[in-house]
């Protein structure tokens, strides 16, 4: 599908992190079909990187103004590449434009869902974030960006590389980074078929049990989830103002994660609190909070109020 795009890649660059010879195997296979003017640089690691370290590897070596990021589950439709360039030339002060992807199963068929659709409000959130209020939206609503959907300029990897410890995934510290310095901006077309199968580093549930998530509600709280919350947070406010001067932050932005950090906090010392006693931590100001700070809110509530401590 890199092959078949309107607009060619300049470069495609392949880190190898498998422990075994399939993955140059299927390079060498199609290597003859790449376009003449592309150059397809493929390389083993000497030693295993993980996902992470492999994609930030991948990013010092591009020389395109672009990055696109790329993994074997999506499938990208022609105008993909033509399309997110297109948005970040029109729009010069933004460093990130992000398409919606559809769920496919192994297949390729579409199961009718897609990443964009994970938003509370979809029409008007993406209005909101293109209006460079995006940080408010995206920081509640994380988990409908994945890196197979993100096109970020060049010119942003001093930020991207200064991923802090705390982030496992590289698209979800793009999420948080360039959120808080307002430089995202969504693209309401699906351009990528994302393939959900048994051997994903991530995915979605197949399925949903109504009787599976009652019982969650009711056992017992971990807090090292919560401090694990608290710290991602932490570490973009640091990581991002070490990087990009203070005057360049929206303060709504820098308001909006003080308040999400107190949220956490909150949320944190509430699991130590006796079951019967934490209905009276609750009234129409804290339920507000978790409308505007959590992803499924009503899910975050219950929990948070009939979990076993």
């Amino acid at each position: 599908s890199l092959f078949a795009q309107t607009r060619l890649p300049d470069e495609i660059l392949i880190g190898d992190d498998s422990p075994d010879g399939a993955t140059k195997q299927a390079i060498d296979a199609v290597a003859p079909e790449c376009p003449k003017h592309c150059r397809l640089d493929y390389r083993r690691n000497p030693e295993r990187l993980g996902f992470l370290q492999n994609f930030l590897s991948l990013a010092k070596r591009a020389q395109g103004d672009l990055i696109f990021f790329c993994d074997q589950d999506d499938v990208w439709l022609p105008e993909k590449i033509a399309i997110l360039t297109n948005d970040l030339e029109k729009h010069p002060d933004f460093d990130v434009s992000i398409c919606d992807s559809a769920f496919c199963d192994s297949n390729l068929i579409p199961t009718g869902a897609s990443l964009f659709a994970r938003m509370k409000n979809p029409e008007m959130d993406i209005l909101q974030i293109n209006s460079h209020h995006a940080h408010p939206i995206i920081l509640s609503n994380v988990y409908f960006i994945n890196g197979h959907n993100i096109c970020m300029r060049r010119r942003a990897l001093p930020i991207f590389l200064a991923i802090p410890p705390d982030f496992t995934y590289h698209d979800i510290w793009i999420t948080h980074a360039f959120s808080m310095i307002e430089k995202i901006r969504l693209v309401h077309q699906i351009l990528t078929y994302y393939r959900i199968h048994q051997t994903n580093t991530s995915g979605i549930p197949k399925s949903f049990s109504i009787f599976k998530r009652g019982f969650e509600i009711f056992q017992k709280s971990r807090g090292a989830d919560f401090q694990e919350e608290l710290q991602r947070y932490l570490a973009c406010r640091k990581t991002v103002l070490s990087v990009v001067p203070l005057k360049e932050i929206p303060k709504e932005s820098i308001n909006f994660l003080h308040k999400k950090v107190a949220f956490c906090k909150w949320r944190f010392r509430l699991h130590s609190i006796s079951l019967f006693c934490r209905i009276f931590c609750f009234n129409r100001d804290t339920i507000n909070h978790y409308r505007k700070y959590t992803m499924n809110w009503k899910y975050s509530l219950l929990r948070d109020l009939f979990s076993l401590n």
